[in-house]
């Protein structure tokens, strides 16, 4: 095998080149160092991902080729859909053909069948061949595929048919619903028949399954096997969305309006929970005045409930406060139901601010921070109100009117303070940094500046100070751009960061420092990531390398580009080759990006 280093993209590589490689290099690459892996299982397991990557990185040839050496017939057949998958993507029905005629003799080989995840026996692959083969429009050969299912599997061919061939299958498929045991099995391969009868036009068939589904299986398709609860509502549901998806929005309105009465025979929170998510369906494909009416429903609902302390708490008001926050459009019930209270959570009073705000209503988003104001004054051992009546008042425009409460909190909280913006579980930032990105986005770069000082733990004021200079330099500010940027590498040099976290920072004070003219701190930059990666093994440390070499070719940074190529050739040369075949996947998925 050749030096990384001296290797030249492949003329048919369509990905960004990593590390100097295009995709087929990688891979090729790759395929090599996972031959050369000792233990059979590993080298096995190597070279199904190998396979993998390639096929999802549209290297069908490559895949192709790797095939052969795979020993399981189970992991070769489920190889040959995902290649007849992208064949028949790519218009190419005779390289298709080809892999399906492959698919056929693995399920028929004597050897054991192992299972693998969605294919625990060769009936899987059967409905799978017959899938391709109805895609094909070789009727003969999908009818022979489906004449070997297993009694417990027939069920399932039938619906295969009505799903590609709906104006030929449906309903058979819709009888053999009933015979599908599991309920999620069931639901699932529901809503793909429903969709494809969608997109096939059949309306009034689609229509006919919800009403089915709406009466609880009443009628003899569905009567041994009914949807019932909450899986009938989300096959109503995702009936009316493929309806509307395909412009059949008649249709889809009937459908909805089938889904709302079946929501009402729900239990309190999967009734308002489906009710919102309904409102927010009809405004995202058919338009807000649809979802408005059904959002109201939602709230009143609600309503039978006591609100949280915030929108991110349990059922049921979260739902619909993610459906009026998605859609502001829609959001005119839950602002009369927040406003028609005599007092609001302060998250609540921050969501009616923000909701006043994105409805057009900034001067009552304004006078709604100042309530927020004032209830921290009537308890200022609680910051919550103060910060986000300044987070309203900055969103609002109004950071002159923010800064007074602004230099109030700072007095009054620690440094770094952990806060979760109001409906939000996932994302925790601290104080600074949250308000130090919507200063940036109301322009106040002086006072993002500032804030972004203050920033206790060093990656976080590096990150933060590198957001300002970006900002800066959009502005046209170049010289105090570069000063920002020399004074975020300092504070990353001094930083505690995993492994992982080496990669996107850096590459980005990197970058930024380059573009700035500033070499020198783009080197600190890559000497502080590389002396930090030293030590680190290479399947860990080369996806933060990927991505801080990213960045600096997007800029053409020679001279940075080639030490971390260099870096990478060397650790690929010293690796053995489990950790090598590693290493290159991750360039592989990286040149992807």
């Amino acid at each position: 095998m050749s030096d990384l280093a001296e290797h030249r993209p492949s003329a048919r590589a369509a990905s960004r080149p990593v590390f100097g490689l295009g995709v087929d290099a990688v891979l090729a690459e790759a395929a090599d160092a996972a031959f050369a892996v000792a233990e059979p299982v590993e080298r096995v397991s190597f070279l199904a991902e190998v396979a993998q990557a390639a096929v999802d990185l549209g290297r069908a040839e490559l895949a192709a080729e790797l095939l052969v050496d795979l020993p399981e017939r189970s992991l070769r057949a489920l190889l040959h859909v995902a290649l007849a998958d992208f064949e028949l993507r790519r218009g190419r029905t005779a390289a298709a053909h080809h892999h399906a005629l492959q698919l056929e003799q693995q399920l028929e080989g004597a050897d054991r069948w192992l299972p693998r995840p969605g294919w625990l026996t060769p009936d899987d692959g059967r409905l799978e061949l017959a899938r391709l083969y109805l895609e094909l429009r070789l009727d003969t050969r999908a009818e022979a595929a489906l004449a070997r299912l297993s009694p417990a599997a027939a069920p399932r061919g039938r619906i295969v048919v009505g799903t590609v061939r709906p104006h030929r299958g449906w309903d058979a498929a819709v009888v053999a619903l009933r015979q599908v045991r599991d309920p999620e099995d069931r639901r699932a391969l529901a809503e793909r028949l429903v969709a494809a009868g969608a997109a096939a036009g059949l309306a009034g068939r689609v229509l006919a399954l919800a009403r089915q589904v709406r009466v609880g299986g009443a009628e003899p398709s569905l009567s041994r096997a009914p949807f019932v609860g909450v899986q009938a509502q989300r096959l109503l549901e995702r009936s009316a969305e493929a309806l509307a998806e395909t412009g059949l929005t008649a249709a889809a309105q009937d459908a909805w309006a089938l889904a709302v009465d079946h929501a009402l025979t729900l239990d309190h929170a999967d009734a308002v929970e489906s009710l919102a998510r309904i409102a927010a369906r009809r405004a995202a494909l058919v338009g807000d005045d649809a979802g408005r009416d059904t959002l109201a429903l939602a709230v009143d609902l609600a309503a039978t409930a006591a609100i949280p302390p915030d929108p991110g708490d349990p059922f049921p008001w979260r739902a619909v406060f993610r459906a009026a926050w998605d859609h502001p459009g829609i959001a005119d019930p839950l602002l009369a139901n927040l406003r028609g209270r005599r007092t609001l959570p302060p998250a609540w009073c921050y969501v009616l601010g923000e909701l006043e705000r994105a409805t057009g209503q900034v001067e009552r988003a304004r006078r709604t921070a100042e309530v927020l104001e004032e209830a921290w004054e009537a308890d200022p051992a609680d910051p919550e109100p103060l910060w986000l009546a300044v987070l309203l008042r900055v969103h609002a425009g109004d950071v002159a009117g923010a800064l007074p409460a602004l230099r109030r909190l700072l007095d009054r909280v620690e440094p770094g303070t952990l806060v979760r913006l109001p409906g939000d579980a996932d994302e925790v930032s601290s104080l600074e940094e949250t308000l130090v990105r919507a200063l940036l986005a109301a322009d106040a770069t002086a006072e993002a500046v500032s804030l972004a000082r203050t920033l206790p733990d060093p990656e976080r004021r590096a990150d933060a100070l590198h957001r300002v200079a970006r900002a800066l330099l959009r502005a046209g500010r170049r010289g105090e751009a570069v000063a920002l940027i020399a004074e975020a590498a300092g504070d990353l040099a001094a930083a505690d960061r995993s492994p992982r976290g080496r990669g996107p920072l850096s590459g980005d004070v990197a970058r930024l420092a380059w573009v700035l003219g500033e070499a020198d701190v783009a080197t600190a930059v890559v000497d502080e990531a590389l002396a930090a990666l030293a030590e680190v093994p290479g399947p860990l440390a080369v996806p933060p390398l990927c991505d801080v070499e990213a960045r600096l070719a997007s800029v053409r940074a020679a001279p940075l580009v080639e030490r971390l190529r260099a870096e990478v050739a060397r650790r690929l040369a010293a690796a053995d080759p489990a950790d090598r075949c590693a290493m290159l996947l991750a360039i592989a998925e990286a040149s992807a990006r």
